[in-house]
């Protein structure tokens, strides 16, 4: 059975762009799997800020304005920079499908920072001997808890995301290598036999009758230079006045 070289080649470039379409989806879960260690980052400073501004709260209330202004700002800033970077997380939004839980994560962490913030000013605002002071500085301590609670929520979910990352990548990757040996293998043996006849084709003289042919196309070319009359290189078969080959009517006496 002979095969033919154009559907070959048109098998192999579906299998190119297969295995640039699964590298190019792999390399975006790297990217996303680079941007989730940059969000642990992020959300455990945010979470070491609140530990410290919480902490100088149990002493008294008396507090720099200025950096407790600074710090909260940071937070908010940081805050931002993660729903910023989650625009480019494409395998959340398109694969597994986590995109709008996390940015409803965001809100929810913004709204509890702005409720720390707000108790934690109403608190610094007090007077020493204020009868409502313990009751504020409750309040702060337990908005601060659950500032720190919604981020550690977030860091679990995050596990859970790269942990599912992680486990289609793999899959990915074992899609890729599968693809690489039915391409080097299946692939190559027949770009040889291609080659083959291509020689054979291209070659003069010697036993052609022995030599089998793989594709269609180099059978087709074959049975074309068949048709055609074969002329000899014999200096005895050219006629010496006229420069006629014999095959052409001459001959020599």
């Amino acid at each position: 059975m002979k095969h033919s070289i154009r559907k070959i080649f048109k098998n192999l470039n579906l299998f190119l762009s297969i295995l640039l379409t699964l590298m190019f989806v792999n390399l975006l879960f790297h990217v996303e799997q680079y941007y989730s260690y940059k969000k642990v980052n992020l959300l455990t400073n945010q979470k070491n800020i609140i530990s410290k501004i919480s902490k100088s709260q149990e002493d008294s209330n008396l507090i720099d304005f200025i950096d407790f202004n600074s710090k909260i700002a940071q937070i908010y800033s940081e805050i931002e920079k993660l729903q910023n970077q989650n625009i480019y997380n494409y395998i959340s939004k398109f694969i597994l499908d986590n995109n709008i839980e996390y940015n409803d994560d965001l809100n929810k962490l913004n709204q509890l920072v702005k409720n720390f913030e707000i108790a934690s000013k109403n608190y610094f605002e007090l007077n020493s001997n204020d009868k409502t002071m313990n009751k504020l500085k409750n309040d702060t301590k337990l908005a601060a808890i659950l500032v720190s609670s919604q981020i550690d929520s977030i860091l679990i979910k995050n596990i859970s995301y790269n942990k599912n990352r992680f486990n289609i990548s793999n899959i990915i990757f074992i899609l890729i290598l599968i693809i690489l040996l039915t391409v080097t293998i299946w692939y190559r043996k027949r770009l040889i036999n291609i080659y083959d006849d291509i020689l054979f084709l291209y070659s003069f003289g010697g036993n052609k009758r022995n030599t089998k042919i793989f594709s269609q196309e180099a059978d087709a070319i074959f049975l074309r230079m068949k048709r055609k009359i074969h002329i000899s290189d014999n200096p005895s078969m050219i006629d010496p006045v006229t420069e006629i080959h014999n095959n052409k009517g001459m001959f020599q006496a």
